[in-house]
């Protein structure tokens, strides 16, 4: 069974999450909102308590958060993905951010391995 890291489970992401999970996937959420971690759970999905941990033995991480600054910040800070994700792992950022902006994300995951 194939493991996906969720990050922002907001309105579109714990509805995104849910359908990977009742699809046969195992989901390791993170959101910074308590009451949306404990939606994840009650829906199947695994708790993580952090970005990083959200990542860990994950084949792939997805992201879907509001604004630029808060995907970089959950993919390179100390607690980010890539401290929990392997090598050459897969990210695929649904956020609603610039072009710019995922092309210099994008730019840094392959500079980080």
């Amino acid at each position: 069974m194939k493991t996906i890291g969720f990050i922002g489970l907001g309105t579109m992401g714990i509805a995104m999450s849910k359908n990977l999970i009742d699809g046969g996937f195992v989901v390791r959420g993170f959101d910074p909102n308590p009451s949306t971690m404990e939606q994840h759970q009650t829906q199947g999905g695994v708790i993580a308590a952090s970005p990083a941990d959200a990542a860990r033995g994950a084949d792939m991480v997805i992201t879907m958060l509001p604004v630029g600054a808060i995907v970089k910040a959950v993919l390179f800070n100390d607690d980010g993905v890539i401290h929990g994700l392997r090598a050459n792992g897969l990210v695929i950022d649904m956020s609603s951010i610039s072009p710019q902006e995922t092309d210099d994300i994008r730019k840094n995951l392959n500079r980080q391995g």
